[in-house]
């Protein structure tokens, strides 16, 4: 365990970053690199359990490479990448559309060992730690933070990392009313149960996926469920957007887990969390406070990958500080910047790729949804990966679907 030696706490740092999530620790992890003072706080004790389809792709992978010099290999050795599935299925409500070996790995993860392996690295790395503390209020005319146990403790920075619900973006910025906000329609919830193996019924659905990645679509309107493999258990989930599902979120994975053969008494045992897909702030920098990942809303509005750009947002704002801070320059401009050109142009087009998606191709009967699904499926993955952005899916599908003008210009 990472020990709380609060006594040893200084009030007094460069930079506060609130949340020990992938964005939380990696910040902290190039800021004290850099020799930039910091203290990174959590409201849990870690290891901590975190809902999270726990996928890390070929991008994010190289990401990791780039920032902590971990390989795959390495990860694999050190017992933090658990799974790596060599099959991916695709369903169409229950008709298996796709079922093919990979070209590029998926590779899969517990969130619990992940984010202590890296908050570990951050320690190593000379940053202060202060676990099992909740971040109450912030006094941004102060640059403080006040937490659950009276503590004021001041930075000239605080970098909100905190989630979803981040406590710094609702104390620091306006409301979720507020224009720069891409709008709480873009606001999805996520259910996911962990089925251990040995509780998989032989000749069920379920048991015909415990090598694969799997996806259906359908079962959920602007979303998708998921069957993803790991060493011990399987991750099953649901997630889509609230404005566009009139059926509660429970009521549809009942459905999915009753189509999979999976026992109906373990959807008492679903975690639920809310996911950003597509409501980011254009501006997450305001004075002293800056936001990165999920509180940012930097997260893929279609697939709804996170843990890649909580890593990349994290990278940009610890850059953008460490020059601001060495040249004097504007935070915002240098942030705000490197934010636009990596992440939400990214995030932008993916939007218009989700409403062709679920919207547009309406107009097309459901046979030729699927063959062009059959089709097309490499471009997702080539995506998925990052050997492609969207803006070259975009390109490809103009180049060589017949129907994409048909579809997407009406």
């Amino acid at each position: 365990m990472v020990k709380n030696n609060n006594s040893n706490i200084n009030v007094n740092y460069d930079t506060i970053i609130v949340g020990a999530g992938p964005a939380g620790s990696t910040a902290a992890y190039l800021l004290a690199k850099s020799g930039i003072k910091s203290l990174l706080i959590d409201k849990s004790n870690f290891p901590r359990y975190k809902l999270c389809g726990g996928l890390l792709s070929n991008k994010t992978i190289n990401l990791l490479e780039i920032i902590y010099g971990e390989t795959e290999k390495s990860l694999t050795k050190k017992g933090i990448i658990k799974y790596t599935p060599h099959y991916y299925k695709f369903f169409y409500k229950t008709k298996l559309i796709i079922d093919k070996e990979t070209k590029d790995n998926l590779f899969f993860i517990n969130r619990e060992d992940y984010d202590y392996f890296l908050l570990n690295k951050v320690r190593e790395a000379g940053s202060e730690i202060l676990l099992g503390e909740t971040v109450e209020d912030i006094d941004p005319n102060s640059h403080a933070i006040i937490t659950s146990k009276g503590k004021k403790i001041h930075g000239k920075l605080i970098i909100g990392a905190d989630g979803a619900n981040s406590i710094i973006r609702r104390k620091a910025f306006s409301s979720e009313t507020d224009p720069s906000i891409k709008g709480i329609k873009n606001l999805a919830i996520a259910l996911q149960i962990d089925l251990p193996l040995n509780q998989i019924r032989k000749g069920t659905v379920i048991d015909s996926l415990t090598n694969s990645t799997s996806l259906f679509f359908d079962f959920i309107r602007y979303g998708y469920s998921w069957v993803f493999p790991n060493k011990t258990f399987l991750k099953i989930g649901i997630g889509g957007l609230q404005s566009k599902n009139k059926s509660s979120i429970f009521s549809l994975f009942s459905k999915f887990l009753s189509f999979l053969g999976v026992d109906s008494f373990f959807i008492n045992d679903a975690k639920g969390a809310p996911v950003p897909l597509g409501n980011y702030l254009s501006k997450p920098i305001k004075d002293s406070v800056i936001l990165i990942g999920d509180a940012a809303g930097c997260v893929d509005p279609l697939t709804g990958e996170g843990i890649y750009y909580a890593h990349k947002s994290a990278e940009l704002a610890a850059r953008a500080i460490c020059n601001s801070f060495r040249d004097n320059a504007s935070l915002e401009y240098l942030y705000l910047n490197e934010l636009h050109k990596y992440i939400f142009s990214e995030i932008d087009w993916a939007l218009k790729l989700r409403d062709l998606i679920f919207e547009k191709t309406k107009i097309i009967p459901i046979n030729y949804t699927i063959k062009y699904l059959k089709k097309y499926d490499y471009i997702l993955l080539d995506l998925v990966s990052g050997k492609i952005s969207y803006s070259d899916v975009f390109n490809r599908l103009k180049m060589e679907s017949p129907l994409w003008k048909t579809v997407f210009m009406r």
